[in-house]
């Protein structure tokens, strides 16, 4: 927890609980996460095992199931930019309905997202973002992943969202999308 750069590879981390945010990685600082593994993991506020907060943070060939949250069940990042490539998310949940509840796996509160060759399957948000929520992003890229078979709650809406994207990704009207 602090403005440093902090590498995280080849690890693996499972059946961590946080108090609040992150479980397993609270940092404000560059993070680069490469090679690791993330399972079971919960938090009772924000990114059920890695809360991120920087100019640029990027998660590499790493794998996410079964992480918990209120918000981004297995990453929640407030950051300029966030690079996610060769990643596996699955079976990850946003639990709480009275916040956002939104990224069953991811939750970005920043100006640039790049997914590439990553996966998102079976994740969950009670409200927005079965899969990824971006709030506040000016940029969405994502190339060769797949994102699919990701779930939000619909009982919690109250009609029509203009922000529900297509596989399960969501974002706030008038940002640039592409998805391969």
């Amino acid at each position: 927890y602090d403005s440093s750069t902090l590498s995280v590879l080849n690890s693996i981390f499972v059946n961590n609980s946080g108090r609040v945010n992150g479980s397993v990685i609270y940092h404000k600082g560059y993070t680069l996460i490469n090679s690791s593994t993330f399972v079971n993991n919960s938090a009772s506020a924000y990114g059920g095992a890695v809360y991120l907060t920087h100019e640029k943070c990027s998660i590499l060939n790493s794998n996410f199931t079964g992480n918990v949250a209120c918000d981004g069940g297995a990453v929640f990042c407030s950051g300029d930019e966030l690079f996610v490539n060769g990643c596996v998310f699955t079976h990850n949940n946003a639990t709480h309905p009275n916040t956002l509840g939104g990224g069953g796996a991811i939750f970005v509160d920043g100006n640039f997202v790049q997914l590439y060759n990553s996966i998102f399957q079976y994740n969950y948000a009670v409200y927005y973002g079965g899969a990824i929520f971006i709030n506040g992003t000016n940029r969405f890229y994502s190339v060769n992943s797949k994102v699919r078979v990701n779930f939000k709650d619909t009982n919690y809406c109250d009609g029509p969202d203009p922000r529900v994207g297509k596989y399960g990704v969501e974002l706030p009207p008038f940002n640039t999308m592409k998805l391969d």
